[in-house]
C-alpha cells in the first residue's frame, strides 16, 4: 500500500532528487529554489513512487487567495500521483493556504506548466519536458487549468510578410531604435534588460520578482548557444524599453537533423511603450534576421493564451502544443 510521507533527512533528499532525475536537477538545485517542504509516496519496499516540493511562505501572490505551490513533481503512475497530490493539498490546507497551484518550481521564472495537447512535432529547446500524461494526474485529483499557454510554429520564413512599414515609421517618430543584442558584452546586456523584464512582467499571473543575480543565472547557461542577430533590443534615449530573446533549436542537432528552426523564448515591452507596434517590430526583426541566416522556421514558445504576444504570433504561426498550470481550491476541515 503506497504511503505519503514528508521527507527531512539528507539521504531522503538524495533519493528525492534521483527519482525521475534529469541532468542539472541536483540537491543544490532544490536548495536554491528554497522550498518549504517535500513529500514522497513510497511503496511497500520503501522505494519512491512520486515526489514533490511545497512552497507556502514565498508563494507568488494571487488575488483573493493565499496560494500554496506544488513543484518538483514526478510520479510513476496516476495512483501514486493522486496520493501525493492529496497529501500535498492536506499539508497546504493546514498551513492556511486556500488554493493549491502547480506544477511550478516555486516561481514562474523556473520550470512550470504541463503539456495538455500536442502535435507530432518533437520537443524543442527550452520546452517543458515533463510527460504529457502527468496533466491527467492533476485533473483526476480535482485540479483545473488556472492558466493556459501554447507554442506555435511559423511557416517558411521566406514566405512570411515583412514588418509592416507603419510600425517602423511609428517607432522612428517616438525616437526608438532597434539593435542586435551585443553577445560580446552578454552579462552587461542581460543586466540592462533585467529591470525591463521585471517591469514588463509584473502584472503577469503568479509573477514574483527575482534578484539580478538570479536573472543572470537563468540566461548565462544559454550564452554558448546564441547566434549573433537573433536577439534584439529596443532603446529609447539609451534606455532598454523592449527585447526579443531567441535561440536556435539545438535539440534538432541531437536528433541528427539540421538546425533550421529558431525558438523565440521571450518578448518584452515596457508598459509605457505598448500599443505602438514595438513587440511586433521586435519579432519581425528577429524573424527577418533568422531568414537571412538561413533558418527556415521560428517557434513562438510558451505564450500565455489571450495576451499581446498571442496576437503577434497569430500573424505568422500556428499552434503545435498547449500547456497549463493547474489549481485546486482548498477547504479547511
Amino acid at each position: 500500500m503506497p504511503k505519503s510521507l514528508p521527507i527531512q533527512a539528507a539521504e531522503d533528499l538524495s533519493a528525492f532528487v534521483a527519482f525521475c532525475g534529469k541532468p542539472g536537477f541536483t540537491a543544490n538545485t532544490v536548495a536554491s529554489h528554497r522550498p518549504d517542504g517535500h513529500w514522497v509516496v513510497r511503496d511497500s519496499d520503501g522505494g519512491i513512487m512520486a515526489r514533490c516540493s511545497l512552497w507556502w511562505r514565498s508563494a507568488p501572490p494571487l488575488h483573493g487567495h493565499r496560494p500554496g505551490v506544488i513543484g518538483h513533481y514526478a510520479a510513476v503512475s496516476s495512483a501514486a500521483g493522486s496520493a501525493l497530490l492529496a497529501a500535498a493539498c492536506r499539508d497546504l490546507t493546514g498551513r492556511g493556504c486556500t488554493l493549491a497551484v502547480g506544477p511550478m518550481d516555486g516561481s514562474t521564472w523556473r520550470s512550470h506548466r504541463l503539456i495538455t495537447c500536442s502535435s507530432a512535432r518533437p520537443a524543442f529547446f527550452l520546452e517543458p519536458d515533463l510527460p504529457q500524461h502527468w496533466a491527467g494526474h492533476f485533473e483526476i485529483s480535482g485540479f483545473q487549468p488556472l492558466a493556459s499557454y501554447f507554442s506555435a510554429l511559423s511557416g517558411c520564413l521566406g514566405d512570411l510578410a515583412p514588418s509592416a512599414p507603419e510600425h517602423s515609421s511609428r517607432l522612428t517618430r517616438h525616437g526608438i531604435r532597434l539593435r542586435p543584442l551585443e553577445l560580446e558584452n552578454f552579462d552587461g546586456e542581460v543586466r540592462r534588460i533585467f529591470p525591463l523584464s521585471l517591469e514588463s512582467f509584473k502584472d503577469n499571473l503568479l509573477f514574483s520578482p527575482i534578484t539580478e543575480e538570479e536573472f543572470l543565472s537563468i540566461y548565462r547557461p544559454l550564452r554558448p548557444y546564441l547566434v549573433p542577430g537573433l536577439c534584439w533590443v529596443a532603446e529609447h534615449r539609451q534606455t532598454s524599453i523592449g527585447f526579443v530573446f531567441a535561440i536556435p533549436d539545438i535539440l534538432q542537432a541531437q536528433r541528427g537533423e539540421d538546425i533550421d528552426t529558431v525558438v523565440v523564448k521571450t518578448v518584452a515591452v515596457a508598459p509605457d511603450f505598448r500599443g505602438i507596434g514595438l513587440g511586433h517590430a521586435l519579432v519581425a526583426a528577429c524573424q527577418q534576421s533568422a531568414h537571412g541566416l538561413g533558418y527556415r522556421h521560428v517557434i513562438h514558445a510558451l505564450i500565455r493564451a489571450g495576451n499581446v504576444s498571442a496576437r503577434i504570433s497569430a500573424h505568422y504561426a500556428r499552434p503545435i502544443r498547449s500547456y497549463a498550470v493547474f489549481s485546486k481550491e482548498l477547504r479547511s476541515i
